[in-house]
């Protein structure tokens, strides 16, 4: 059988066929945009995410009461993202577990018990945003749980210039995606439905931060209803922006391909889209970073889609982050839930088994629940993997043209520079070659895990050489200092011997008569004082001896004319 026949049979499971490296959806999507607000649990179960190499500070205690909103970590990297209590009431226990679906790391988990109040966390409003300039919002934002340089879809591991707004380059491009896959159209339909005029703002706000030259917001041509309601929108209040719209994409397509459909220009696979000048978001941030900057209200629920054979119809659903999968069931009223088979993310191609026992987290987009009497399915999820043996049919299915049977030898073997020079950070997580993989590998956990460490250790590279930076930096300082006391006190010694060289001979000559002269002046008045000082005190002198004189002469008088009588 050829590969593409393979392939072909594949995709007919989906209704699927391929066009330019694209997978364009024939008929799949769900019709309901109506939301299902779920009621609060007993408990709530935040997972605190750490990236390699780097851990969130978790800012609570067992006991410990906490607002809505509050936020309960922080970090220092730019990777984290801070993580808030989705409602009010007191920390009952945190524990470290490994998470099978998460990251496979040890990872701290954070009960909440709620008190049913809502009390929210003081909030901090901005009216006018236009005051602000973009490094205060970006931080400002990045506070609230929201990174707006990470794509939703697709390019979670892709490297992005933080310090963008420091180049001030007019030629800045702006991508809405408003693009969708069958498992996430239902929470983008909704926001472009419910909530347009949200959406226009957080354009606005982004405009803002971005500056850039034009604004295009990509949408596909079977929303006919969201692509009127935003054209009457942008013509009425005349907004910079421009609508493209593109055929029906079934896959999350990367900021390259989108690039690629608008500009010819080839770009370089080693930068980023922000490096570029190139900015792309997606609807759920552009309406969170609206909510955060406009509401004050960071991530605390998630949109979620429950699909499958194991229920009689699709069901949205917006759950508080923490919440527990057998609670959300019973909720949404499945019944015999014990029956069912849970698998998260289906429709990407990434089948991991899901318990009652989990709980929703920020990853989390979707859930199908399959009957247990479905065995092909669950066969495919119970396969343990085995070696790879070089068929090529990853090679074949792979959008992004890429080489996967190399990568994945690299990685298992850490051969982190061979990696890079095969563009393990052009992929796009797709998961196709994980899904065609007769030997069952699961090539995408090992692409995360090879992206995450070549991140650390460029991240140590460019630490190692700014830390360089600044010593030879300090210890020229230093070393300016040193020698500039050394001129100073050599200009010293100089200034104090010129007047005993020969070329200033006379002049030494002539201001050493001048000293000598007014030592001389100064002897005299001394001498003069002293020579004055004497010459009265003999006359003083002189006097006395006068008056005792006369007074002696007196007395002999008197002892004469005495005797006489």
């Amino acid at each position: 059988m050829n590969i593409y026949s393979y392939i072909q049979l594949i995709f007919n499971k989906f209704k699927l066929w391929l066009y330019s490296n694209l997978f364009i959806c024939n008929g799949i999507k769900f019709n309901n945009v109506c939301l299902k607000k779920i009621s609060l649990p007993d408990e709530l179960l935040i997972l605190i995410v750490n990236q390699i190499g780097c851990k969130n500070i978790i800012l609570v205690n067992v006991g410990d009461y906490v607002f809505k909103g509050q936020p309960i970590t922080k970090s220092d990297s730019i990777n984290d993202i801070i993580m808030h209590a989705p409602t009010s009431g007191y920390i009952s226990c945190i524990n470290t577990n490994i998470i099978s679906y998460s990251s496979n790391l040890e990872e701290n988990i954070i009960y909440i018990k709620p008190d049913y109040q809502d009390k929210w966390y003081k909030r901090n409003y901005i009216l006018d945003y236009l005051k602000y300039d973009a490094k205060f919002l970006i931080s400002y934002i990045k506070n609230f749980g929201i990174d707006i340089f990470n794509q939703m879809i697709g390019d979670m591991n892709i490297n992005v210039n933080k310090n963008f707004y420091i180049n001030n380059n007019n030629n800045k491009i702006f991508f809405v995606n408003a693009l969708t896959i069958p498992s996430y159209n239902s929470e983008v339909d909704y926001l472009l439905i419910k909530h347009t005029k949200d959406i226009i703002h957080g354009i606005l706000i982004l405009q803002h931060i971005y500056k850039p030259k034009k604004t295009f917001f990509i949408i596909e041509e079977d929303k006919k209803i969201e692509i009127i309601m935003f054209k009457i929108l942008i013509l009425q209040e005349q907004y910079d922006i421009e609508i493209k719209i593109i055929p029906k994409l079934y896959f999350p397509i990367s900021f390259r391909e989108i690039i690629k459909l608008f500009i010819t220009n080839k770009i370089i696979q080693d930068l980023n889209s922000h490096a570029c000048d190139i900015f792309i978001n997606d609807i759920a941030t552009i309406y969170a970073i609206k909510k955060a900057i406009i509401n004050a209200k960071p991530v605390i629920e998630r949109m979620l889609v429950i699909s499958g054979n194991g229920i009689k119809k699709n069901i949205n659903c917006l759950v508080k982050i923490g919440t527990k999968i057998d609670f959300l069931l019973s909720k949404i009223s499945i019944i015999s839930p014990i029956n069912k088979l849970l698998i998260m993310n289906y429709l990407r191609f990434e089948l991991k088994y899901i318990t009652l026992n989990m709980f929703v987290t920020r990853n989390i987009n979707s859930v199908v629940v399959i009957n247990k009497n479905n065995t092909s399915i669950i066969n495919n999820v119970q396969k343990q993997h085995l070696s790879c043996i070089n068929c090529g049919f990853c090679i074949e299915v792979c959008p992004m043209n890429l080489l996967p049977n190399k990568l994945y030898l690299y990685s298992i073997n850490k051969k982190h520079k061979k990696a890079k020079i095969f563009n393990i950070f052009k992929c796009i997580e797709c998961g196709l070659c994980s899904y065609v993989c007769p030997s069952n590998i699961p090539l995408v956990e090992y692409y995360k895990t090879e992206k995450k460490e070549i991140k650390i250790i460029l991240q140590n590279i460019q630490f190692n050489y700014d830390s360089k930076i600044r010593f030879e930096f300090k210890k020229n300082i230093i070393n300016s200092k040193v020698l500039f006391s050394r001129n100073q006190h050599e200009t010293k010694l100089t200034y104090n011997n010129i007047f005993k060289s020969n070329f200033n001979k006379y002049l030494y000559i002539f201001l050493q008569k001048i000293y000598k002269y007014f030592n001389k002046i100064s002897v005299f008045k001394n001498i003069t004082h002293l020579s004055i000082n004497d010459n009265s005190s003999n006359l003083i002198n002189n006097k006395y001896k006068i008056i005792v004189a006369e007074a002696v002469k007196r007395v002999k008088a008197k002892r004469i004319l005495q005797n006489k009588k």
